[in-house]
């Protein structure tokens, strides 16, 4: 059953089949690099820059300079790329805008937010640069994956791009991994060729990768070993050579082995690395950790425009409870004006992204464990047959 596992790690030149989650605003640089320098797959988001401006090509190489700088230390195939791929939403109307100010007064019990709220677009979808106007923006992004720096994957959130830019990557040598969140999706992508998906379960922390111009009747809120079950069959029935990566309540080495005796090829784990010493959020949650503090999740899509899985705050509550379907702007534009928004009151706004399997969350004894010894802790007891 460890034939898939063993065509992964040869593919990407791994010692252990994990794969630390790109996740937006948490994951470093060093902590990609650190997974990636140990021999699991390192992964960096990179949905904060802003692939409309011609500036995108040299901000993903400042992202990318501590692999760069360090080419001997870490092989690139070991490295995963990550864009959000959701559709291109319109600027929000003058009423959305109004709707959105109104909620929030009614949580911060202020009838004046303030003023210096732009609504811009804080999540540029990389199908933004497959647009005809911006064809130039795509062609030096290829051109810097192909002389600059290679990586072994480039990954996709919120949806798939093009097939016409998978097969360019393709030929530059980079695997194409999609994540999806129901078996419709996945038919679509391995339709269109990529070389792994992502079986993202509603246990998962974070943004759903679900295509949010999917039918929402297709969305049955899968788990994640129904999801990887669905996925798996739909594999053998398309004759495809796809890798599937089980991602969502992962948390130990047990469960991985589980999905690996299952025929996964490798797991996806976000929140077992959330409170790494190279981690943003390591400070909030080691203090999680140590309290006595009951810790629930909650899916909701009302902070930033698309639906995702956060820590049940008294913020998140009264946000949840005070909402009545407003018409609210779109994702980025939303989100946007909700992180400048916590920024200015950040003892009364949080959002902290974060799966199912919090609880379960490691910690050393007198400090954050470092993302590599994180990642050893995982690969201890794996049992892989090699071939």
């Amino acid at each position: 059953m460890h034939q898939e596992c063993n065509k992964f790690l040869k593919t990407f030149k791994l010692r252990y089949p994990i794969v630390q989650a790109p996740m937006a605003g948490v994951t470093t640089p060093e902590m990609a690099f650190a997974v990636a320098a140990r021999g699991g797959m390192g992964s960096l988001s990179l949905s904060h820059v802003n692939l409309q401006k011609k500036s995108a090509v040299l901000e993903i190489g400042k992202a990318l300079n501590v692999f760069l700088a360090e080419k001997g230390a870490v092989n690139a195939q070991n490295v995963n790329l990550n864009f959000f791929c959701h559709p291109i939403y319109p600027r929000p109307t003058t009423s959305q805008k109004e709707n959105w100010k109104k909620l929030y007064s009614k949580i911060l019990g202020s009838e004046e937010l303030g003023t210096g709220f732009r609504f811009d677009n804080g999540n540029v979808s990389f199908q933004t640069i497959e647009t005809k106007e911006n064809l130039d923006i795509l062609k030096s992004l290829l051109a810097f994956f192909q002389n600059k720096f290679t990586p072994g994957v480039i990954s996709f959130h919120f949806g798939c791009p093009s097939s016409h830019f998978i097969e360019e990557l393709k030929k530059l040598g980079i695997s194409v991994f999609v994540t999806v969140t129901n078996e419709f999706e996945g038919e679509q992508v391995l339709k269109f060729g990529v070389d792994g998906i992502v079986c993202q379960g509603y246990e998962a922390g974070g943004h759903r990768g679900r295509f949010p111009d999917t039918d929402a009747k297709y969305d049955e809120c899968l788990s994640t070993l129904c999801l990887f079950k669905k996925l798996k069959q739909l594999k053998v029935k398309l004759g495809s050579e796809s890798f599937l990566i089980p991602a969502g309540g992962i948390m130990d080495s047990q469960t991985i082995q589980f999905y690996l005796d299952q025929g996964a090829s490798a797991c996806q784990l976000g929140t077992a690395f959330l409170a790494a010493k190279e981690s943003q959020s390591c400070r909030f949650f080691r203090n999680l950790i140590n309290s006595d503090d009951r810790k629930c999740t909650l899916m909701t899509p009302l902070p930033s425009g698309l639906p995702a899985r956060t820590l049940l705050t008294p913020f998140i509550e009264k946000l949840v409870n005070l909402s009545h379907d407003e018409d609210l702007p779109p994702y980025g534009y939303r989100y946007s004006e909700f992180k400048s928004l916590r920024s200015k009151f950040p003892a009364m706004v949080d959002f902290n992204l974060c799966g199912q399997g919090v609880n379960q969350m490691e910690m050393g004894r007198d400090e954050c464990l470092s993302s590599q010894e994180i990642l050893s802790n995982l690969a201890q007891g794996l049992f892989i047959h090699q071939e």
